[in-house]
């Protein structure tokens, strides 16, 4: 079930496969039936695995991703999300080596961005792409002391946008264009500044790391090296243009190939997403630094923040002019509307975004934690959220949810009552799962005197006040 990963639907099979059919036959046009047949398929996909040192075979053998279903039950009617099975299938490998490469190359990709701000003198550290909503907490401090007392007591627009058919318009003939761009430019700049021509990625279950390299003969340096891999620009781009023209799954004894949009649930679909749509950012960062006001309008800008397909914009309420790609908006515009339709979500004086509500205080703007689940919408579905006392894995593991919490809280609410509520509510889930309060509260007292002071005042002034509400 979408949203609740914990909680299973039974669903007629008859209902799920014309659901699948009508998927795979949509008026859109993004699946096309493939003449070839899965084992001429299999066969091109483990020859280019052999000439590129991928893992081709499996243990239950090569196979195509087949399409499956999780079904939105706090959508009304219910609507399926449609998924790309691809955990292991003939490309994997392949996908799951690209994302580990993408991965090495991110912090160069923000230094793009970084290095192309500082000519218009606008402080930035990285570009809008978060790893996870601390990002949105930095922002918002930032934001606050950049603002004088007097200002904070005025409220400030919030917005938030999502891109909801992203996944499934990407062009992909645009989507292949701009990440060979990209990566060239990602190793253009290090063979500029560091003379690195070749990128090495050593990624295991237990350990990631990259090294930047002038030649592959430093690879020689490194002792019992293993699982890694040396790549120069040409090679992601021929990995990424296969895997993308190889978009084949399978239904049935059907074969189908993916021709418009990225499939949901592919390795590295999360950083082609992210890296895509940087492309555009930067490019439209790019047109504004000719333009004479530029600084105004960059200033703003760059506290935009976006996690994959989801966009907050603080204290700028001319976003929306600048949205899509236009010969009459100003600096030629951001997305290409047929495939980055941008949804507004929220637009007020408060404003959720990911797992936190950003709203004005006296102090300026502030953070608090916010569960998407507690929508009206998630009203009547009865949700799987913790794990019972009795449930088959050891007290340690199921304590450990408020060691995770704990930290969580501490490190996006702003205000010390923000927390002291969450960690009550938790204390009062986990109660009412059948866990002794004397366990939770000695779990809670261990970690809160753990540190010195929270939230300005002594981190026992804290333990008091969740100990008043809850007992």
């Amino acid at each position: 079930m979408d949203k609740c990963c914990y909680n299973f639907v039974f669903v007629c099979k008859k209902f799920y496969v014309s659901s699948v059919f009508s998927e795979l036959n949509s008026p859109v046009g993004a699946y096309v039936v493939s003449n070839l047949a899965q084992s001429d398929i299999l066969k091109f996909h483990l020859s280019f695995n052999k000439a590129h040192n991928f893992k081709g075979v499996i243990k239950c053998g090569p196979h195509l991703p087949f399409l499956c279903v999780v079904w939105k039950f706090h959508k009304n009617p219910i609507k399926p999300r449609f998924m790309c099975a691809a955990s292991s299938t003939s490309l994997t490998d392949v996908s799951k080596w690209l994302c580990s490469f993408f991965k090495a190359v991110f912090p160069t990709v923000n230094d793009l961005w970084v290095s192309k701000l500082k000519k218009a003198d606008v402080p930035c550290d990285s570009s809008w792409i978060l790893n996870d909503s601390t990002g949105v907490v930095e922002v918002i401090n930032n934001l606050n002391c950049s603002r004088s007392e007097i200002d904070k007591t005025s409220p400030l627009l919030l917005q938030s946008f999502d891109f909801s058919t992203l996944y499934t318009k990407i062009d992909l003939v645009d989507l292949q264009a701009r990440m060979r761009v990209l990566i060239n430019k990602v190793f253009n700049q290090m063979l500029k500044l560091h003379c690195f021509k070749f990128l090495m990625v050593q990624n295991t279950a237990l350990n990631f790391g990259f090294l930047w390299l002038k030649n592959k003969a430093e690879i020689n340096l490194f002792e019992n090296l293993h699982s890694f891999k040396v790549v120069e620009a040409s090679d992601l781009i021929s990995w990424l243009d296969f895997l993308l023209d190889n978009l084949f799954l399978c239904f049935g004894q059907g074969v189908y190939r993916r021709c418009i949009g990225i499939p949901m649930g592919t390795n590295c679909a999360v950083y082609l997403t992210n890296f895509y749509l940087f492309t555009y950012e930067f490019d439209f960062v790019k047109c504004l630094l000719k333009s004479i006001t530029c600084p105004v309008v960059l200033h703003s800008l760059s506290l935009v923040c976006r996690f994959v397909d989801d966009l907050f914009v603080p204290d700028f309420p001319d976003f929306e002019n600048f949205m899509y790609l236009t010969r009459d908006s100003f600096g030629s515009g951001i997305y290409p509307k047929t495939s980055c339709e941008l949804n507004c979500r929220s637009k007020g004086f408060s404003c959720n975004f990911l797992d936190l509500t950003v709203r004005q205080s006296p102090q300026g703007l502030s953070c608090d934690i916010f569960d998407k689940r507690s929508q009206p919408e998630y009203a009547g579905i009865e949700m799987i959220r913790m794990p019972h006392v009795h449930s088959s894995i050891s007290m340690t593991a199921k304590l450990g949810v408020i060691n995770s919490q704990f930290y969580r809280f501490l490190r996006l609410c702003s205000w010390k009552k923000f927390f002291v509520f969450q960690m009550v509510s938790l204390i009062v889930s986990l109660k009412a799962k059948g866990y002794p309060l004397k366990v939770l509260l000695k779990r809670t007292t261990g970690l809160v005197l753990k540190e010195k002071f929270l939230f300005g005042i002594s981190a026992f002034g804290i333990f008091r006040m969740i100990l008043l509400w809850v007992v």
